[in-house]
């Protein structure tokens, strides 16, 4: 990632990319700042990063008006941290998008290490204390891939104050009932933080 974003200032792809002085990368302060939160600290030479890349990549993310922070990881340690635009170390903000992303990869590593058989198995094989509660038998066939897929049939929570409601709820099995399907899972893709 941070070879990509490098890339991008190196071609003038992101805004605020014009080329920083030797003073301006001098003055670049990048060093991390976590220091109880389990992460492993190291310096971007240790890791094998260029030192002038890292500054040059915080000089323009600084000038970047939705960036509120960035963080580079290299080898499992915290090489660089940084935040702008009001941003910082303690800002928390909704990461349902972000969270996905990762759900989706420990479905791949729990397939890859058995503790999951395929992502053909069907959700509720994995809320038994709810299936027999589940009336609408549809929802009885939702496999992982469906959910992965945002192809489950049921809705986006932002259509109707209730369901946003009930997905801030932070109860979510028993949500699997309760939100209706708005489509045949495996057909239509809906945004979904339930799914």
């Amino acid at each position: 990632m941070l070879a990509f974003l490098l890339v991008l200032c190196a071609l003038g792809v992101l805004t605020g990319c014009l080329p920083p002085s030797e003073k301006d990368l001098a003055a670049i302060d990048y060093a991390p700042k976590r220091l109880d939160d389990g992460w492993e600290i190291a310096t971007p030479e240790a890791e094998g990063v260029d030192p002038d890349l890292v500054a040059r990549l915080y000089y323009s993310a600084a000038r970047m008006e939705t960036l509120r922070g960035l963080v580079v990881i290299k080898n499992g340690r915290l090489i660089a941290e940084g935040y702008f635009n009001d941003g910082s170390i303690i800002q928390t903000a909704r990461l349902q998008s972000v969270t996905k992303s990762f759900t989706s990869a420990l479905v791949g590593i729990a397939i890859e290490q058995g503790l999951l058989a395929s992502v053909n198995q069907r959700m509720l094989e994995f809320y038994p204390e709810i299936a027999e509660m589940i009336t609408d038998p549809r929802k009885h066939e939702i496999t992982i891939q469906q959910l992965l897929q945002m192809r489950a049939g049921y809705p986006w929570e932002e259509t109707h104050p209730d369901l946003w409601a009930g997905l801030l709820s932070g109860h979510y099995p028993r949500l699997i009932e309760h939100f209706p399907l708005v489509d045949d899972p495996g057909t239509e893709f809906h945004y979904s933080n339930l799914t």
